[in-house]
């Protein structure tokens, strides 16, 4: 089940990235802050690519992240580094370790978790970022998107009741 909401939104990022024009994929939003629809997206390709890092690694790392400024502006890396991604993460479930901290001495804490916790992590933090793209998308006045875009799973069973 993990992976087929997972599937689903990944697909909706690849959809919504087509169908924008590179202009609007990197234009800047005021209502959130000065951030691009762009910004967005590179931000939750890197969570996912630390989290398959992390499978190879044994120790998922969010904060000491890659952080490349292409994917913000280049619609076909985003594009092609989404399905890559969607092609790649769906892996069978080992512990891991979450890194959380590094103190001045070098002494590094981590947390124990496991790789498909980490892609439930994964998934309700795209669905977060893709409710702040849809944001953006109606402060452009561009409708893209269906009304679940951006809405988490348990909100959507909610409302239906």
């Amino acid at each position: 089940m993990v992976y087929i909401q997972m599937k689903e939104q990944f697909n909706l990022m690849i959809d919504l990235i087509e169908r924008l024009t590179p202009d609007q994929i990197s234009q800047k939003v005021q209502l959130l802050g000065d951030v691009s629809i762009g910004q967005h997206t590179r931000h939750i390709i890197e969570l996912w690519q630390c989290a398959l890092k992390g499978y190879n690694t044994e120790i998922v790392d969010y904060h000491n992240r890659e952080r490349n400024m292409l994917l913000e502006f280049d619609k076909e890396l985003m594009i092609e580094t989404l399905s890559v991604l969607l092609a790649d993460v769906i892996r069978d479930d080992k512990p891991l370790a979450l890194f959380n901290s590094e103190d001045a001495q070098g002494k590094v804490e981590t947390v124990q978790t496991t790789y498909h916790r980490e892609v439930v992590y994964n998934i309700e933090h795209m669905i977060h970022h893709m409710a702040l793209i849809k944001v953006a998308l109606r402060a452009m006045d561009l409708n893209l998107t269906t009304p679940n875009f951006g809405m988490a799973y348990a909100t959507l069973r909610f409302q239906a009741g």
